[in-house]
């Protein structure tokens, strides 16, 4: 054993205390590749010494080193001691929020106290410009919502588009408008697959639509659902009631096919397309298409920029009314 002093006692002509200071060194460095524990004794001379502490007191520390044993070291010659269960990791701290605005925090407020807890949604304003076989321009309002609760989602939006239209001559005729509103329900059954059921109401004057209800039940797959990129696809039977300008309304069978998607680009850009493809099984020349992309910028959480465009044919329109479509919306979105 070696004595308490380091100094009295010698191997093969070295002095204890020389060649213990050697190998502690080398223990030193070798330790940390042990997965032991390595509480630390730091002495007066600046060297560190890593092992267990076993005991610890004013006359000295006992120390069981992996390399050595267990060794005695006087408390003349400790500076201090570091257990291993006192060495924390520092955590990086979060970056605190930014601290809303006045107009962010009264905006907040008044959607709080307009909408029930766990809703959310858009107000749209804006000017879209139409080209088809007539020139429309519209002042166009709207409003969506969606609640979540677990397994169950619920959306909905409703329109309303003033338009004014211009002749092969350039002449305005007179105004028309149209307007609906949709409503949908869906269920995830297990992941990735949902149930989704919808109903939809229309009035287009411009396309002499006088009343189009469509009520769909789509099996739906979720190709990709992360919280940057989404992809949904469902496709179902439906029903359809249509009545026209210049036809009664009836109601026909339907199948119909719905593809919608986003990409959160960053914190403040995002874009989303969507298509919606319906079919009369029993006469493929009765069909409606519609595809959409948008995107959007967010400058504030109660401000964001969109434009949108839309390009859309429909084939069971009124007498007169217009098949094809291509329009490209400028709006202010207001979240909440």
């Amino acid at each position: 054993m070696i004595a308490k002093g380091g100094v009295e006692k010698t191997l093969g002509g070295m002095k204890i205390k020389t060649l213990k200071r050697k190998i502690l060194l080398v223990a030193c460095v070798l330790f940390p590749l042990i997965g032991a524990r390595a509480d630390t004794v730091t002495l007066k001379n600046g060297d560190k010494l890593s092992g267990e502490i076993l005991e610890e007191s004013a006359a000295g520390v006992k120390l069981e080193s992996p390399m050595l044993g267990v060794i005695d070291i006087p408390g003349s010659a400790v500076a201090s001691t570091l257990l291993d269960s006192q060495v924390k990791e520092v955590e990086e701290e979060p970056e605190p929020e930014p601290e809303p605005s006045l107009s962010e925090k009264y905006w907040n407020k008044l959607t709080e106290s307009i909408f029930p807890k766990g809703f959310s949604g858009e107000i749209l304003v804006g000017y879209s410009f139409t080209e088809s076989s007539d020139v429309q321009n519209a002042v166009d309002l709207g409003i969506k919502g969606k609640y979540e609760e677990g397994k169950h989602t619920v959306t909905a939006d409703a329109f309303y588009a003033y338009t004014r239209k211009k002749d092969e001559d350039g002449e305005v005729t007179k105004p028309r408008d149209k307007h609906g509103f949709n409503v949908a329900y869906e269920y995830d059954i297990a992941d990735p697959f949902f149930l989704r059921g919808s109903n939809k109401y229309l009035t287009d004057y411009v396309k002499e639509i006088d009343l189009q209800n469509d009520t769909n039940a789509l099996l739906g797959w979720r190709a990709f659902d992360e919280d940057d990129l989404s992809l949904d696809l469902a496709v179902g039977p439906g029903v359809r009631y249509l009545e026209t300008s210049s036809a009664p309304g009836e109601w026909d069978p339907l199948v119909t096919f719905l593809q919608s998607s986003f990409y959160q680009y960053n914190e403040s850009v995002r874009f989303d397309q969507k298509i919606d493809y319906s079919v009369d099984p029993t006469d493929t020349n009765s069909y409606s298409l519609l595809f959409e992309v948008s995107t959007s910028i967010r400058l504030t959480s109660f401000a964001e920029p969109k434009i949108i465009y839309r390009n859309s044919y429909d084939s069971v329109v009124g007498q007169g009314g217009i098949k094809r479509e291509q329009a490209l919306l400028v709006a202010l979105s207001l979240p909440f």
